[in-house]
């Protein structure tokens, strides 16, 4: 039995039904068994309530949209690290910077084990260092600038006022992501 109905839409096809203990967000014109409980309600006197727009639950919604968007990028290049370099980054970064300082890495070494894993004369200490800090480095710089654009979308949605513009601005930080993933080398 409906207690309420309201608009859930500035569209006004779909209603938001309240029976008195649960929300059901129906279709309206599906002629199912919601719909059609809708249609005897409304026959009966009942009204459905305007459409409240509410500018902070778009809000949160574009930017919701756009930090999935953007998180595909980098759940794509998160992908390319093994779990063992994600675990141990920090430890390899040390420990290459021990050998870029020329110093001694103290056994049992990280990096000793890459070189001796990888069963070849031109893999050396100096070479794998290098090549952690290179990925390190990497790693780093793209985690950073994914929270700078998290934190730009965010500042970006919430300064508009008019919502009729989100879609577009959705849109274009859509196209921001796309080119941010292209110039860091991981995107289309």
């Amino acid at each position: 039995m409906i207690n309420t109905a309201t608009w859930y839409n500035q569209a006004q096809t779909q209603v938001m039904l309240t029976d008195g203990v649960n929300n059901y967000i129906i279709t309206r014109g599906s002629q199912d068994s919601y719909d059609n409980e809708l249609t005897a309600y409304v026959e009966a006197g009942g009204v459905i309530a305007p459409f409240v727009f509410n500018l902070a639950q778009e809000q949160n919604q574009v930017i919701g949209n756009c930090n999935v968007y953007a998180n595909r990028y980098l759940n794509k290049f998160l992908a390319t690290f093994s779990q063992s370099f994600s675990n141990s980054w920090q430890a390899q970064l040390t420990e290459a910077k021990i050998v870029q300082a020329g110093e001694t890495l103290s056994a049992p070494s990280l990096l000793q084990a890459l070189v001796t894993a990888a069963n070849s004369p031109s893999v050396t200490l100096a070479s794998v260092a290098q090549n952690v800090i290179t990925n390190v480095t990497n790693y780093q710089n793209v985690l950073a600038a994914f929270q700078i654009f998290a934190e730009t979308i965010s500042s970006t949605v919430l300064a508009v006022t008019n919502p009729t513009v989100l879609p577009d601005v959705e849109t274009q930080l859509n196209t921001q992501a796309d080119a941010l993933a292209k110039q860091l080398g991981i995107g289309a």
